[in-house]
């Protein structure tokens, strides 16, 4: 879904560039040596290339994690190759798309560690939001200091001291791009499910009162396909699960989202991980929905529009 559709959740957020995928190196002095100007490319596309998509049910009592596993570089892909689905507390899974893996364990497994630590009676919507928004700042920081500050021989604390430098490297703070951005969903003490992402520089959305989120390049597939049926969170299971689903099956149409469906049902309050879909079960669900639920022209209405197009003298 486009990020309009969500909620600002959290704190200010560090700088941020959203039309910008490049950091330039170029402390103030340095313009007239060409050896100096040194893009890194953080990213190769927008649209990471994968679909993850979360919806609650039931009236937010039950939850559907469906993702693709598809891993791609600029030149090949493989199907099955990689996993996107991750619990990182309890009753709280991620998803992640993003466009070079190195930084999906850092963030991961800070905010795995972070929820831990999280009493059960504190198990919110905002507490959890906060603990993944700061694993993804954490690294962003991380990053930011290595792309930028160290070539020029700063760190974040001797940044703060070189207040002439502190505009022209600001503005290339802004471009630092993670290129990586995460689904979480889940249930809060009270059982109640919840859904809400981070992107880049860890600012978080929530999509409670969408019901559905969807992060990578098959996003807008997912968006057409939910809205079209007007999809909401007071959807019985089932219903939900057919649906996103026939989501992903749309998005397949999206170079980058691999053919390979992975589907886990979280349950509230579950010590273990989501239950996960057979594949054979899914496999039903898309033979149904190619044999009757893909979107077609109805029967004899071509002809039906021919001869009304005809008798507009449109068509001799």
């Amino acid at each position: 879904m486009g990020r309009s559709a969500g909620s600002y959740v959290g704190g200010p957020a560090p700088w941020h560039d959203p039309h910008s995928s490049v950091v330039y190196a170029d402390p103030p002095g340095w313009q007239n040596r060409p050896e100096a100007r040194k893009a890194i490319q953080l990213m190769y596309d927008r649209r990471y290339m994968t679909v993850c998509i979360a919806a609650l049910a039931d009236v937010g009592k039950s939850l559907v994690l469906v993702c693709d596993s598809m891993l791609s570089t600029e030149q090949f892909s493989g199907d099955r190759t990689a996993g996107k689905l991750f619990p990182i507390g309890q009753s709280w899974w991620a998803m992640i798309a993003a466009s070079s893996l190195g930084h999906v364990a850092p963030i991961i497994e800070a905010a795995t560690l972070l929820l831990s630590r999280l009493p059960d009676e504190e198990n919110t919507l905002e507490a959890v939001s906060h603990c993944v928004t700061i694993a993804y700042r954490s690294q962003w920081a991380r990053h930011a200091e290595s792309v930028v500050l160290f070539p020029v021989g700063l760190t974040w604390k001797t940044f703060t001291e070189k207040p002439e430098w502190q505009p022209h490297l600001a503005e290339e703070l802004k471009k630092v791009d993670l290129g990586f951005e995460v689904i979480i969903g889940g249930f809060d003490w009270n059982m109640d499910g919840h859904i809400f992402t981070v992107r880049n520089p860890g600012v978080a959305f929530n999509y409670d009162v969408t019901g559905w989120a969807a992060i990578g390049i098959g996003e807008y597939g997912v968006a057409n396909t939910l809205l079209s049926h007007s999809f909401n969170s007071e959807m019985e299971l089932a219903r939900v699960l057919y649906h996103v689903c026939e989501a992903k099956f749309v998005s397949e149409s999206a170079s980058g989202v691999g053919h390979y469906t992975q589907v886990k049902i979280p349950v509230p309050g579950a010590k273990d991980d989501a239950a996960i879909l057979a594949d054979e079960s899914v496999a039903i669900i898309r033979k149904a929905w190619e044999d009757e639920g893909r979107p077609r022209v109805p029967r004899g209405l071509v002809d039906i529009i021919r001869r009304e197009l005809a008798k507009r003298t449109i068509i001799s």
